[in-house]
């Protein structure tokens, strides 16, 4: 889970909230001569508006880039799969162990 540093530590899980939330994520370093970078981000609700700690995952995508000899490829955004929120739900709680993740049904579609 990659929160900003002032959310870090305090058991929240969202980066963005909101009606239209957004999300900036890139690598800090990258080695001079190869480096791929790929990244999960995952568009998630809270159906009860906060009342309760569940993360119910919508959609999420992948994306990233490939840096060979100093010369980048974008790689292509495609969907995530079931597996991938999987592999991240069980970060998200043990990061924030007060919630719970669960997938919805647009995930599988």
């Amino acid at each position: 889970m990659d929160n900003p540093p002032q959310r870090r530590g305090l058991g929240i899980p969202y980066y963005s909230l909101g009606p239209r939330p957004t999300i900036f994520d890139a690598p800090l370093d990258t080695p001079d001569r190869i480096c791929q970078w790929q990244a999960l981000t995952f568009l998630t609700q809270t159906p009860d508006g906060l009342m309760s700690r569940r993360a119910v995952c919508l959609l999420g995508v992948t994306r990233g880039y490939l840096i060979n000899d100093g010369a980048p490829t974008v790689l292509p955004v495609a969907r995530a799969s079931h597996d991938d929120w999987l592999s991240v739900a069980g970060l998200l709680e043990r990061e924030c162990p007060t919630w719970k993740s669960e997938a919805d049904r647009l995930l599988h579609e």
